[in-house]
């Protein structure tokens, strides 16, 4: 209809079609690469979780076995460690606040590791 008209501000050709070709790959070649990203970013949370949880878990266990303050200690500190990536995750918080907690499991660990076994811990 427009073609009838005159109307038409492009014409279709060979370089016209050949751009938009372009276009298109360059476009699914750039989403490739970010769909992962965006996949990974999706679980990173529910793995952060799943850690946490896990030192929770152990920290526990070892309080009820062995009633060492330590034990606790650790769970107390796992605990405060969880609230601080939450409120890091909503940007109240700053990283080195998150990463300061995270180097200080190791004191945790050094104490806990006269009570476990050789095997426990990794260093």
């Amino acid at each position: 209809m427009l073609h009838r008209f005159g109307l038409e501000l492009l014409s279709i050709n060979a370089i016209f079609s050949g751009l938009i070709g372009a276009n298109v790959f360059l476009m699914g070649f750039l989403l490739s690469g970010v769909l992962s990203d965006y996949r990974e970013s999706e679980r990173l949370p529910g793995d952060m979780a799943a850690g946490l949880a896990t030192l929770a878990d152990e920290m526990q266990s070892l309080h009820q076995r062995t009633c060492a303050p330590v034990a606790l200690a650790a769970l107390e500190h796992v605990h405060t460690l969880g609230n601080t990536i939450h409120q890091w995750l909503h940007k109240r918080e700053r990283s080195r606040g998150v990463m300061t907690l995270i180097s200080g499991l190791n004191e945790h660990f050094l104490a806990i590791e006269p009570l476990t076994q050789a095997n426990f811990i990794a260093v």
